[in-house]
């Protein structure tokens, strides 16, 4: 698969990475730096337990649910097509 082709997939056909921004916009970054927060809190001897594992797992859903009905609302608000 080309680069052309991945970037069309993501809606970005013009897309070279030729612009710069911040470091600090960089979702890489950030997902490194939590990444590193993870291990240096393990390191320090930091676990989670059963009941935390739970409680973050019913909050990620919670989060992706929402997420799944703003981007339904926003498809719907933003559709200019009728379905056959």
């Amino acid at each position: 698969m080309t680069l052309t082709r991945i970037f069309a997939v993501f809606g970005d056909e013009d897309s070279t990475m030729n612009d710069t921004k911040s470091k600090w916009q960089s979702k890489t970054l950030w997902g490194a730096i939590v990444l590193a927060g993870i291990a240096i809190a393990r390191g320090f001897g930091l676990e989670m337990t059963e009941s935390d594992s739970a409680e973050v797992q019913h909050a990620v859903e919670g989060i992706i649910l929402g997420a799944i009905s703003l981007w339904t609302i926003y498809g719907r608000l933003t559709a200019k097509h009728k379905l056959k």
